[in-house]
């Protein structure tokens, strides 16, 4: 989408993958918080802001986004397709919530993020 074809404000957020095979990596998002002719996209876009404020630790109304600057977060990324081919796949944000520490849950992970497959 070009940006003479927007009609809102967004913020550009760029995630730095920390832990794992991915380390070092980068994931870019936009956050929609403002747009004239889609409420429901702004009502999704303030959602999610909020959501990062919270995962950030930051409760206060946000007036300078340098506040969520290099706060650590849980964040979950999606691989997004494009049905029609057109498009090669890309990842997308799907939620940012707080970072789990080993410390909180007695060193073992939290279950709501545990990805191990039970045995039967």
């Amino acid at each position: 989408m070009s940006d003479d074809t927007f009609k809102g404000q967004a913020v550009q957020a760029t995630w730095q993958i920390e832990d794992g095979k991915h380390a070092g990596r980068h994931v870019w998002d936009r956050i929609i918080v403002q747009h004239d002719e889609s409420p429901e996209a702004m009502k999704f876009g303030r959602r999610k802001l909020k959501d990062i404020a919270v995962a950030c630790g930051v409760s206060e109304q946000i007036t300078d986004l340098s506040v969520l600057l290099n706060k650590p977060c849980t964040v979950f990324v999606k691989i997004e397709t494009d049905e029609s081919g057109e498009y090669p796949p890309k990842n997308r944000v799907t939620r940012v919530k707080p970072l789990v520490k080993a410390e909180k849950t007695n060193g073992k992970a939290d279950p709501d993020l545990n990805d191990e497959i039970p045995s039967f």
